[in-house]
Protein backbone atom coordinates (compact mmCIF):
# COMPACT_ATOMS: atom_id res chain seq x y z
CA UNK A 1 0.00 0.00 0.00
CA UNK A 2 1.05 3.59 -0.29
CA UNK A 3 2.40 5.64 2.59
CA UNK A 4 2.16 9.37 2.57
CA UNK A 5 5.29 11.33 3.33
CA UNK A 6 5.66 15.03 4.07
CA UNK A 7 4.46 17.62 1.53
CA UNK A 8 2.14 15.27 -0.38
CA UNK A 9 4.84 12.91 -1.69
CA UNK A 10 3.92 9.25 -2.04
CA UNK A 11 6.17 6.29 -1.33
CA UNK A 12 5.29 3.07 -3.11
CA UNK A 13 5.37 -0.24 -1.27
CA UNK A 14 7.84 -2.92 -2.27
CA UNK A 15 5.10 -4.85 -4.11
CA UNK A 16 4.04 -1.78 -6.09
CA UNK A 17 7.65 -1.03 -7.01
CA UNK A 18 8.11 -4.60 -8.22
CA UNK A 19 4.92 -4.45 -10.28
CA UNK A 20 6.04 -1.18 -11.88
CA UNK A 21 9.44 -2.70 -12.67
CA UNK A 22 7.83 -5.83 -14.14
CA UNK A 23 5.56 -3.65 -16.27
CA UNK A 24 8.56 -1.77 -17.64
CA UNK A 25 10.44 -5.01 -18.29
CA UNK A 26 7.41 -6.35 -20.16
CA UNK A 27 7.51 -3.22 -22.37
CA UNK A 28 11.20 -3.81 -23.10
CA UNK A 29 10.65 -7.51 -23.82
CA UNK A 30 7.75 -6.67 -26.16
CA UNK A 31 10.10 -4.38 -28.08
CA UNK A 32 12.69 -7.14 -28.32
CA UNK A 33 10.02 -9.58 -29.53
CA UNK A 34 8.98 -7.09 -32.19
CA UNK A 35 12.56 -6.69 -33.39
CA UNK A 36 13.12 -10.44 -33.35
CA UNK A 37 10.02 -11.04 -35.44
CA UNK A 38 11.27 -8.58 -38.05
CA UNK A 39 13.76 -11.25 -39.16
CA UNK A 40 10.86 -12.88 -40.95
CA UNK A 41 10.52 -9.84 -43.21
CA UNK A 42 13.55 -11.18 -45.09
CA UNK A 43 11.79 -14.50 -45.70
CA UNK A 44 8.64 -12.72 -46.80
CA UNK A 45 10.54 -10.53 -49.27
CA UNK A 46 12.47 -13.51 -50.71
CA UNK A 47 9.25 -15.45 -51.16
CA UNK A 48 7.52 -12.54 -52.88
CA UNK A 49 10.51 -11.98 -55.17
CA UNK A 50 10.42 -15.63 -56.23
CA UNK A 51 6.66 -15.45 -56.84
CA UNK A 52 6.91 -12.24 -58.87
CA UNK A 53 9.90 -13.33 -60.95
CA UNK A 54 10.27 -17.15 -60.92
CA UNK A 55 12.97 -17.03 -63.60
CA UNK A 56 15.32 -15.41 -61.08
CA UNK A 57 15.62 -18.78 -59.33
CA UNK A 58 17.68 -21.17 -61.38
CA UNK A 59 16.53 -24.36 -59.71
CA UNK A 60 18.11 -27.70 -60.50
CA UNK A 61 16.46 -29.34 -57.51
CA UNK A 62 13.16 -31.14 -57.13
CA UNK A 63 11.07 -28.22 -55.90
CA UNK A 64 9.72 -25.74 -58.49
CA UNK A 65 10.42 -22.04 -57.81
CA UNK A 66 6.73 -21.20 -57.34
CA UNK A 67 6.33 -23.74 -54.54
CA UNK A 68 9.45 -22.44 -52.85
CA UNK A 69 8.19 -18.87 -53.22
CA UNK A 70 4.86 -19.78 -51.60
CA UNK A 71 6.65 -21.65 -48.80
CA UNK A 72 8.87 -18.66 -47.99
CA UNK A 73 5.95 -16.23 -48.22
CA UNK A 74 3.58 -18.22 -46.02
CA UNK A 75 6.18 -19.15 -43.40
CA UNK A 76 7.64 -15.63 -43.33
CA UNK A 77 4.20 -14.06 -43.01
CA UNK A 78 3.17 -16.49 -40.28
CA UNK A 79 6.39 -15.89 -38.33
CA UNK A 80 6.02 -12.13 -38.65
CA UNK A 81 2.36 -12.15 -37.65
CA UNK A 82 2.98 -14.55 -34.76
CA UNK A 83 5.92 -12.57 -33.41
CA UNK A 84 4.12 -9.26 -33.59
CA UNK A 85 1.02 -10.77 -31.98
CA UNK A 86 3.11 -12.14 -29.13
CA UNK A 87 4.78 -8.76 -28.69
CA UNK A 88 1.37 -7.05 -28.53
CA UNK A 89 0.17 -9.53 -25.88
CA UNK A 90 3.30 -8.94 -23.77
CA UNK A 91 2.94 -5.17 -24.18
CA UNK A 92 -0.69 -5.34 -23.04
CA UNK A 93 0.39 -7.42 -20.02
CA UNK A 94 2.95 -4.76 -19.12
CA UNK A 95 0.22 -2.13 -19.22
CA UNK A 96 -2.04 -4.31 -17.07
CA UNK A 97 0.76 -4.79 -14.54
CA UNK A 98 1.29 -1.05 -14.23
CA UNK A 99 -2.47 -0.46 -13.83
CA UNK A 100 -2.92 -3.47 -11.45
CA UNK A 101 -5.70 -5.06 -13.50
CA UNK A 102 -6.24 -8.47 -15.17
CA UNK A 103 -4.27 -10.62 -12.73
CA UNK A 104 -5.07 -13.93 -14.45
CA UNK A 105 -4.12 -12.53 -17.86
CA UNK A 106 -0.76 -11.36 -16.47
CA UNK A 107 -0.15 -14.83 -15.00
CA UNK A 108 -0.93 -16.50 -18.33
CA UNK A 109 1.40 -14.19 -20.27
CA UNK A 110 4.12 -14.70 -17.63
CA UNK A 111 3.81 -18.46 -18.12
CA UNK A 112 3.95 -17.99 -21.90
CA UNK A 113 7.08 -15.85 -21.54
CA UNK A 114 8.75 -18.76 -19.75
CA UNK A 115 8.87 -20.59 -23.10
CA UNK A 116 11.12 -17.92 -24.65
CA UNK A 117 14.61 -18.74 -23.43
CA UNK A 118 16.62 -16.97 -21.92
CA UNK A 119 15.16 -13.47 -21.39
CA UNK A 120 11.53 -14.52 -21.49
CA UNK A 121 12.20 -17.35 -19.05
CA UNK A 122 13.75 -15.00 -16.50
CA UNK A 123 10.99 -12.43 -16.93
CA UNK A 124 8.26 -15.08 -16.75
CA UNK A 125 9.61 -16.72 -13.60
CA UNK A 126 10.06 -13.43 -11.76
CA UNK A 127 6.60 -12.31 -12.87
CA UNK A 128 5.01 -15.55 -11.63
CA UNK A 129 6.81 -15.29 -8.28
CA UNK A 130 5.64 -11.72 -7.73
CA UNK A 131 2.09 -12.29 -9.01
CA UNK A 132 1.58 -15.37 -6.81
CA UNK A 133 1.96 -13.41 -3.55
CA UNK A 134 -1.21 -12.59 -1.60
CA UNK A 135 -0.51 -8.84 -1.11
CA UNK A 136 -0.02 -8.47 -4.87
CA UNK A 137 -3.33 -10.21 -5.53
CA UNK A 138 -4.97 -7.70 -3.17
CA UNK A 139 -3.43 -4.83 -5.16
CA UNK A 140 -5.01 -6.26 -8.30
CA UNK A 141 -8.39 -6.66 -6.57
CA UNK A 142 -8.31 -3.03 -5.40
CA UNK A 143 -7.13 -1.94 -8.88
CA UNK A 144 -10.03 -3.76 -10.54
CA UNK A 145 -12.52 -2.25 -8.08
CA UNK A 146 -11.15 1.27 -8.68
CA UNK A 147 -11.33 0.73 -12.44
CA UNK A 148 -14.95 -0.46 -12.27
CA UNK A 149 -15.93 2.43 -10.02
CA UNK A 150 -14.34 5.01 -12.33
CA UNK A 151 -16.10 3.41 -15.31
CA UNK A 152 -19.47 3.79 -13.60
CA UNK A 153 -18.88 7.47 -12.79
Amino acid sequence: MRRKEKKGDWILSNDEQQLNLLGTLHYVFAGLCTLGACVFIVHLVIGLMVLINPESMQSKGDMPPEAMGWMFTVMGGAGLLGGWTLAALVLFAGRALKRRVRHVYCMVIAALCCLMFPLGTALGIFSLVVLARAPVKELFISGEAARKQSAMS
